[in-house]
């Protein structure tokens, strides 16, 4: 089995899981975190697949330190990949967890990155644009991160929309410099 079924494979039964108890949108959110950590923390990432540590020790490690920031679920679950041996497919469980989630309620996911949190106005009238954008109903999932500088960073599936301040700014420098370019050619 190809290790993108076996991601699948392993969201499906987190999906069926947490649609048992009734938590698909706290084992979304919880994974929406989950996902975020992964992609800025290079210590954690390490320590969820250090070679130098068996796979019964670093699921417990793994269990300790997501105490307090996801569930029991979503703790079992990850400690459980850990322990088969199957802790880098993590981020690609989370990926097609999300992707299932979207595809149950006919809509697709957009993760969001702004600086600051956007009032239910904001997001309803962003979600409108999506859905006008993609053709079908989007959740919207907001992560502040005042690394944006203002603007939006927008991921639906594959499709990354950046109307960030900072990729405006780095735009405008990458035009002027052309330009100056020019300039320079021009007067030789």
């Amino acid at each position: 089995m190809d290790s993108l079924s076996l991601a699948k494979g392993y969201a499906e039964a987190l999906l069926a899981l947490a649609r048992a108890r009734g938590e698909e949108g706290a084992v979304e959110g919880e994974l929406r975190v989950l996902a975020q950590a992964l992609r800025r923390d290079s210590r954690f990432r390490r320590a969820l697949r250090d070679p130098d540590i068996d796979e019964p020790t670093r699921a417990g490690q793994v269990s300790a330190a997501l105490q307090g920031v996801v569930g029991p679920l979503v703790i079992e679950h990850i400690a459980t990949m850990v322990r088969h041996g199957h802790a880098s497919l993590v981020g690609d469980m989370i990926e097609r967890f999300l992707d299932l989630l979207a595809s149950a309620t006919e809509a697709v996911s957009a993760e969001v990155h702004a600086a600051v949190a956007l009032t239910e106005d904001q997001k309803e009238r962003l979600g409108k644009v999506l859905e006008r954008r993609f053709g079908t109903p989007v959740r919207i999932h907001v992560v502040v991160d005042p690394a944006v500088g203002g603007g939006l960073l927008v991921k639906v599936g594959h499709e990354l929309i950046d109307a960030t301040v900072v990729s405006r700014l780095a735009q405008m420098r990458q035009a002027m410099r052309g330009n100056a370019a020019g300039t320079v050619r021009a007067r030789e």
